[in-house]
């Protein structure tokens, strides 16, 4: 009798163990889609792309030429906006499934993401990715700034400084007004003062320059396109005053040499024996 009891309460141990074994699963991963995607350059914004997949059966490594096999693609904004959707995305060749999406779509500078699914009505798979839009298409093929071109365009920035400085200091020693004596009679009409208007035209126009250097640099090397906007509006308001400023200066020459030679006239008639106005 005690041998039956022990027989019997191993027995139910021994059930007890299976029943506690968690059920097993077993997946095969190696079946579905796999699908790749080559990485691209930033996008510049409000610049139409085309996205390139290729899908293949994960088992056997062949391209995926299934008819039946549906593809989607959404496009989202870094705040998970989506933007974009093409649900019937279409095999034009035996490799690559293309998604065309309009430059309208990229108008906004940051982070985005995109998902492309394909599925039949046994397999599946998808694939994910972040990109980024950036301002300036120029970034495409220069999107990093190495040493030699960070120290290229540096140089060619401290050479327009110093030409401005340099022309700063040459309008200085310019005259400002006609030849005259110790006693201040005028004893020649001064033409190198009109020199002095011309250069500081010539700074203006420089410094538009200087501005819209800075303004194509900041665009095209700088994620943060706030610097880069801040300098086109400058060059913007200086560049459309321009035409104002070439008037202002073309008048203030021509005033003064009609000013100078109606005083050289006078004082040659004896009028202003001195030379004084």
């Amino acid at each position: 009798m005690d041998k039956r009891i022990v027989i019997l309460l191993f027995a139910l141990m021994l059930i007890s163990l299976v029943s506690a074994e968690p059920p097993q699963t077993f997946v095969n991963t190696n079946v579905g889609f796999s699908i790749e995607h080559p990485i691209s350059n930033p996008i510049g914004a409000n610049e139409s792309h085309e996205f390139h997949f290729h899908v293949y059966n994960r088992s056997t490594g062949l391209p995926l030429v299934d008819p039946t096999t549906t593809c989607y693609f959404h496009l989202y904004l870094q705040n998970g906006s989506d933007i974009y959707t093409n649900d019937s995305v279409k095999n034009e060749s035996l490799l690559d499934w293309k998604v065309y999406v309009a430059g309208s779509n990229f108008s906004k500078v940051g982070q985005y993401a995109f998902l492309f699914q394909c599925n039949n009505s046994i397999l599946g798979g998808f694939y994910a990715h972040n990109f980024e839009v950036v301002t300036s298409t120029y970034a495409l093929d220069n999107y990093s700034l190495s040493t030699g071109k960070a120290i290229m365009y540096s140089s060619f920035l401290f050479l327009f400084l110093i030409m401005m400085i340099a022309l700063v200091f040459l309008i200085l020693k310019l005259p400002e007004s006609n030849t005259v004596d110790e006693e201040g009679k005028m004893m020649s009409i001064s033409w190198l003062k009109y020199l002095r208007g011309t250069g500081w035209f010539v700074e203006y126009i420089l410094f538009i320059a200087m501005l819209y250097l800075i303004n194509n640099l900041a665009y095209a090397f700088l994620s943060d396109g706030l610097f880069a906007r801040t300098f086109f509006v400058l060059y913007q308001i200086t560049f459309r005053f321009a035409p104002v400023v070439v008037i202002i200066w073309i008048v203030w020459i021509f005033a003064k040499i009609f000013q100078d030679k109606q005083f050289w006239n006078l004082i040659n008639r004896g009028m202003f024996p001195q030379g004084k106005m």
